[in-house]
């Protein structure tokens, strides 16, 4: 998305330079969108990359020195204005496939749908943010190739307008399903690989436990029925599910007998 917003600004500034009568408004609007990339979203990119970073290898993510701050923001920085370099080059090479770029500029979701596939953790966004930034989003595409008015005379494209509406509303729709269902929703069963059901069925002598019945989180006692509004653990230990939810978030071992936890 911060790419977008640089195509934008340089969108305005060129409506700014065309329409001399609108230039104090295009230009205005060109300089809050630099502001916007260069400063608050390229911030944001940066404590996204670290984050990233400190789950694959906190080690290294550890190091606030000088010189490891300066590499992480070379980086960012590299790959964004690299990517941003590359549009523009593929803008001016098929520009005779304007509905190809199109839809490659709105596909913002779709490192967001792989992230959350791969690393199995749903999106953290609100249904607000997801269908209103996608709506705001689709407004300067649709002005431009929808409205027969518009300001730089684009000639309209109805077909474009429509598969842009489609493309976008099936991206988000991908996404609230991964955040109700699971980031791997799409994904046949038979390629996933197998995992621990923390709400299987237990065992006649997990249920005869006096110990087995009562979360040593919140001290209360577990209802083992129905299966589903409680948690056990491999070895044998009752949970609800809140509770054990909330402590597999920060620890990956058994709250009672400390061995090793796998992943929900």
């Amino acid at each position: 998305q911060a790419i977008l917003d640089a195509y934008q600004c340089l969108l305005h500034l060129t409506g700014a330079l065309v329409v001399d009568a609108l230039f104090g408004a295009f230009a205005s609007v060109a300089f809050l969108q630099f502001l916007l990339f260069a400063v608050f979203e390229m911030r944001q990119t940066l404590l996204v990359w670290r984050a990233q970073r400190a789950a694959a290898n906190p080690a290294a993510a550890a190091a606030t020195d000088y010189w490891s701050v300066r590499r992480d923001m070379s980086a960012v920085y590299t790959r964004f204005y690299g990517l941003l370099l590359l549009g523009l080059f593929l803008l001016f090479q098929l520009q005779s496939h304007v509905w190809v770029l199109a839809l490659l500029l709105h596909s913002w979701w779709l490192p967001q749908i792989v992230h959350s596939a791969v690393t199995d953790t749903r999106p953290p966004l609100k249904a607000e943010y997801l269908w209103g930034i996608t709506a705001l989003r689709a407004v300067s595409p649709l002005y431009f190739w929808g409205c027969p008015a518009n300001l730089l005379r684009i000639t309209t494209r109805p077909g474009l307008c429509l598969a842009l509406c489609v493309w976008l509303a099936a991206q988000a729709a991908l996404v609230a399903a991964q955040i109700k269902w699971g980031p791997r929703v799409f994904v046949p069963k038979a390629f996933l690989p197998q995992r621990y059901d923390y709400h299987r069925a237990a065992t006649r002598r997990e249920m005869g436990l006096d110990d087995g019945t009562e979360c040593v989180i919140c001290m209360n006692p577990v209802a083992l029925l129905p299966p589903r509004c409680r948690m056990v653990t491999p070895c044998g230990h009752f949970f609800h599910e809140p509770c054990l939810s909330r402590w597999i978030a920060v620890n990956s071992t058994c709250p009672t007998c400390r061995r090793p936890l796998p992943p929900p």
